[in-house]
């Protein structure tokens, strides 16, 4: 059974490649949360949240539970992709895929 891990969230307004680069700079890491007949929804995410989740094992088997500062929502997510750059060790993109909240 997976464990579940907290991350604090900040909603984007703006998606593509631009923005992603922008939110990048601004020291966040972009996400979109999807799937669950819902509308993707763009998010950036604290790099050192999603570092210290990296490091511990069964990374990609861990739920997270995804709470928006700007709103009221939440969601469980999985990681199901996590690029990272080749020449050092900044944190890409991330995308999580939303299962439904039973």
């Amino acid at each position: 059974m997976s464990d579940t891990v907290a991350f604090n969230a900040e909603s984007r307004a703006l998606v593509g490649k631009g923005a992603a680069r922008a939110t990048r700079r601004n020291g966040r890491v972009p996400a979109v949360i999807y799937g669950a007949n819902k509308d993707p929804e763009p998010i950036s995410i604290d790099p050192a949240q999603l570092r210290s989740a990296r490091m511990q094992s069964g990374f990609f088997a861990t739920l997270f539970d995804i709470k928006s500062k700007e709103t009221t929502s939440r969601s469980c997510a999985a990681i199901c992709s996590c690029t990272r750059s080749p020449t050092g060790p900044c944190m890409l993109t991330s995308c999580a895929s939303q299962n439904p909240r039973v």
